[in-house]
């Protein structure tokens, strides 16, 4: 006879104090960002921005007219860079999510409906957010991870350079350290991490 598992007790949200009563939820997407506040803050709580940089603007000042102190966003591909930093240069508290750690609510699934429960989620402080640093750490790290690509490109380059050629194996080794060795490089290539970052 097979054992029953334990039924899992569910939650109520509605129970669970509210600890961010001016949180509101976007979510990203390529083409428009749909963001929600409050049913209190607005008749309309519900609204779609685009993704240029007037669309952005025009969200930070109805969330700042809404009265929004911090907003919730899932990390989607690249998209949400644009509104995190417009957000976060207008003062709001902005919480980068992971996507995989929000669950979504049963049912079809809509930009709607993913707003809204970011919202509901951030109002009840269950969200733990992504690790960001800071802006001053930002531009280096881009160019440390670009570096980083030019190297492997750079690797890739001199692998595929040996393919053709018809010699024996010692010659090859030989050839590899005269292409790939620090002196067939400008200095450029070669210098200090502090001199890209600068």
């Amino acid at each position: 006879m097979k054992k029953k598992s334990p039924q899992k007790s569910k939650i109520n949200l509605n129970s669970l104090p509210l600890l961010e009563p001016s949180a509101a939820g976007i979510d990203i997407a390529h083409r428009e960002h749909w963001c929600v506040v409050p049913p209190s803050r607005c008749p309309n709580p519900v609204r779609s921005f685009g993704t240029f940089t007037v669309d952005l603007e025009a969200m930070a000042d109805w969330l700042i007219e809404c009265g929004i102190k911090t907003v919730a966003m899932e990390s989607t591909g690249v998209y949400w860079i644009p509104a995190f930093q417009v957000l976060e240069q207008r003062g709001l508290a902005v919480r980068l999510v992971n996507a995989r750690h929000v669950k979504n609510v049963s049912g079809r699934k809509s930009d709607t409906l993913d707003c809204q429960w970011l919202q509901r989620l951030r109002s009840y402080g269950l969200l733990n957010r992504s690790f960001r640093p800071a802006d001053p750490m930002c531009v280096p790290r881009t160019y440390v991870r670009y570096r980083d690509e030019l190297v492997c490109a750079r690797t890739t380059q001199c692998r595929s350079d040996l393919v053709p050629l018809d010699r024996p194996l010692t010659d090859d080794w030989a050839l590899t350290s005269a292409i790939t060795s620090r002196a067939s490089f400008p200095d450029w290539a070669n210098a200090p991490l502090t001199v890209w970052a600068t």
